[in-house]
């Protein structure tokens, strides 16, 4: 889950020239080769987090045997955590600002 999961333009932020997309591959991609019950959130439509999806969240996490966040890197992963401080991993109450 996470607004950069699926995002392959923000896997090299911006330290590098524009990769090829024939040869980037995002998390949730190479996450869905490895299983056949592969769901997926974004939770929010960027790293800001302005519109945050707690439903879609809630909906791709349970009775899930792990989750994989991607927040990435950077000053957009900062903003996130500083506007959302009180986030909380579903069933797992792992607070994200600790």
């Amino acid at each position: 889950m996470g607004p950069l999961a699926d995002n392959a333009g923000a896997l090299f932020g911006s330290y590098t020239a524009t990769p090829d997309r024939q040869f980037t591959q995002t998390p949730l991609e190479g996450l869905r080769r490895l299983s056949d019950d592969t769901r997926y959130a974004a939770g929010c439509s960027d790293p800001l987090c302005g519109d945050y999806n707690a439903t879609d969240i809630k909906q791709a996490v349970v009775r899930s045997t792990f989750v994989i966040v991607c927040l990435g890197l950077g000053v957009p992963c900062l903003c996130f955590l500083l506007v959302h401080r009180g986030v909380v991993l579903v069933g797992l109450n792992v607070d994200l600002d600790d």
